[in-house]
């Protein structure tokens, strides 16, 4: 009886088990590909406008309505577990430290960034808070500037975060393309001007300005998407514009090599049975460009990448030094092992990008790169005698040995053993000479009846 319901508890423990490990790999076969927009407000000179019901209605009809192309079908720009962030952007003259120029709105305890609203929120924040939002004193001093040229970089450069991951990010930014009333090109010569009017001691120069710029550009490309206007009929107010971006990754030529370090091909080990064993090591090679988030290691039977994570699949969230095992069938089916990858991307000052292998996801997030097929080398079946037949039945006795080439060599050699004994026990018998001892038995004795 005891033993009984031990069994009966590991056959539960196991059942068990398995349903963790199975609920855990369809509940993250894919990681969400979640947008971040980020809401930048230019502080310098847009008050008249800035916080006005229709530059709200333009961003509500942007973030709740517009829909975006995917690559396998289209969806709002934002949608329910999406992030928004708010970024005002304005320095003065009198600052020497360009991390002050964007920074997320709002009071300090509770900062407009990487807020995670359903849209029913965002709606109402949009259309009842706005204006509060919008019009809230930021950075005060001295002759603000808008260096709208930099904006677009350092609202990216303000968000740095570890914690969210975002898919696709977003900017839509609100200005009035004026810098201080000056040209709009001229501006990286107006502020480090003022600021020497000033006398201040450790003034902005266009090197300090643009050496985040340059950081954002290495791993982002700027994607002008579109341009709506506010106030455009009003002949004697400032005119708004509300500019629409995307924040590309330039991912799209990336290598897992990079990151893991992989075999570039695998070798297919056949068993006693008749199948195919593999070996696959895999190794984080610590690269501080990237962050591991997921893996997932399956055979693949097709010549092209499979997006559609089968049950099969060993999916990990860590990697050291490890080192898969496979069984493959005996008819080669499978042409490769498929390696499928999402990555963190650590850039240093936004951090919060995902490289995913999702098929929705842009080639520009790494995706190629990211879903790898490893091909599968089989090795030739070993024979006895030049017979293969011979050797896959002769190596069922020895299933102990791994190789089946030691198992053919095995048998070539006990095979002339075998043969050797049996003509050595053949010529004993025959050289062997043999005596006939009669036994009484052999012996019959007829007596002759006499009448």
């Amino acid at each position: 009886m005891k033993n009984n319901q031990y069994f009966q508890f590991c056959l539960l423990l196991f059942l068990f088990l398995n349903q963790e490990k199975a609920i855990a790999l369809n509940a993250q076969s894919s990681i969400p590909l979640r947008h971040h927009v980020i809401i930048a407000v230019d502080k310098a000179g847009c008050d008249d406008w800035i916080g006005s019901d229709e530059a709200a209605m333009k961003i509500r009809q942007l973030l709740l309505y517009k829909k975006i192309d995917n690559g396998h079908g289209r969806r709002h720009l934002f949608e329910n577990g999406d992030y928004v962030s708010i970024v005002g952007f304005r320095i003065n003259a009198s600052q020497t430290d360009m991390r002050v120029f964007a920074m997320p709105m709002g009071e300090e305890a509770a900062r407009y960034s990487y807020q995670q609203y359903s849209t029913e929120q965002l709606d109402h924040l949009l259309s009842n808070v706005w204006s509060d939002i919008a019009l809230q004193h930021y950075n005060p001093g001295v002759k603000g500037f808008s260096l709208v040229s930099v904006a677009k970089a350092y609202a990216l450069a303000s968000l740095k975060s570890d914690q969210p991951i975002i898919g696709r990010t977003f900017l839509v930014m609100l200005t009035d393309r004026h810098y201080n009333g000056n040209n709009f090109y001229d501006e990286t010569q107006t502020l480090p001007q003022t600021q020497r009017e000033l006398n201040l001691s450790n003034p902005l120069t266009s090197e300090k300005i643009f050496s985040k710029c340059y950081d954002v550009e290495h791993f982002y490309f700027i994607k002008y998407l579109s341009t709506d206007s506010i106030w455009q009929d009003r002949l004697n107010s400032p005119k708004g514009y509300v500019e629409f971006y995307e924040y590309v990754p330039l991912m799209q030529y990336f290598s897992l090599a990079e990151a893991v370090d992989h075999p570039s091909h695998i070798s297919a080990i056949r068993q006693w049975n008749g199948k195919y064993r593999l070996e696959v090591p895999l190794s984080w090679r610590g690269n501080e460009r990237y962050a591991f988030r997921r893996m997932e290691v399956f055979p693949n039977s097709s010549d092209s990448v499979v997006f559609n994570t089968p049950q099969e699949a060993v999916a990990f969230n860590h990697l050291s030094d490890t080192t898969l095992s496979f069984v493959v069938p005996s008819d080669k089916s499978v042409r490769n092992l498929q390696l499928r990858a999402w990555l963190g991307l650590k850039d240093g000052f936004y951090n919060a990008t995902l490289m995913s292998a999702n098929a929705e996801s842009p080639r520009e997030l790494g995706r190629d790169g990211l879903n790898i097929q490893v091909p599968i080398e089989y090795e030739k079946d070993a024979t006895i005698y030049g017979s293969t037949w011979l050797a896959k039945i002769g190596w069922i006795p020895l299933f102990w040995i791994d190789d089946q080439y030691m198992a053919a060599k095995v048998w070539e050699f006990l095979i002339p053993l075998l043969v050797i004994i049996l003509l050595v026990l053949q010529v004993y018998r025959v050289a062997k000479p043999e005596y006939y001892e009669p036994t009484p038995s052999d012996f019959e004795i007829n007596k002759k009846q006499t009448t």
